[in-house]
């Protein structure tokens, strides 16, 4: 991962000392891969002095959005396996997201409704990973979709940037949203025994 710091950083012609501060993806998404993202993010900004903030995932699927479609809610929505999808929905004023819809883990119909009822009749446009894993769920809520190899379906880190300069910076800690597997199976099994 850093090896892919370093080589994107020198094709840019930028050294890692000139770095001012560093931004990291907080999620909501895979547990490990949040662990691993911002753990190395922390590393590295120890390494260097240089400080380290957070960003949304959902949030920058949204604003992402918000640059080459034309709507008035953006909703991210990603892949969160067990029958769930992470998602959100946003209107953007003057750059701002506004939430509609909380950011949070929900079963794929009942976010749909939910995108629905806070369009409230506006064009609602959906995207991430979560619309390629269930598309009949929005499909049928009405809800638009780009196409599948639409970049709005990829959080991007100069979204994360743009997240961070509007003012909404977050510590570099894991916004897990839901339990993770192996504490559900803990309580599952002390419910059981």
């Amino acid at each position: 991962m850093l090896e892919g710091v370093h080589e994107l950083l020198g094709q840019c012609g930028v050294d890692l000392g000139a770095l001012s501060r560093i931004v990291v993806g907080v999620g909501p998404g895979n547990f490990t891969g949040l662990r691993i993202g911002i753990a190395s993010a922390l590393a590295l900004g120890q390494a260097l002095s240089t400080p380290v903030c957070g960003a949304g995932s959902v949030e920058a699927l949204a604003l992402g959005m918000h640059e080459s479609l034309t709507g008035a809610v953006m909703a991210g929505a990603t892949d969160a396996r067990r029958g769930e999808v992470f998602g959100g929905a946003f209107r953007i004023a003057q750059g701002t997201l506004v939430a509609v819809v909380p950011v949070g883990a929900y079963e794929p119909t009942s976010l749909a409704e939910q995108l629905l009822s806070a369009a409230g009749g506006d064009d609602c446009w959906v995207a991430g990973t979560a619309t390629s894993a269930y598309p009949d769920a929005f499909a049928r809520a009405g809800l638009r979709m780009p196409p599948p190899d639409h970049p709005a379906h990829r959080v991007c880190a100069r979204q994360l940037v743009r997240l961070v300069d509007g003012g909404d910076p977050r510590p570099a800690r894991p916004a897990y949203h839901r339990l993770p597997d192996a504490e559900v199976n803990r309580l599952l099994a002390e419910r059981a025994g």
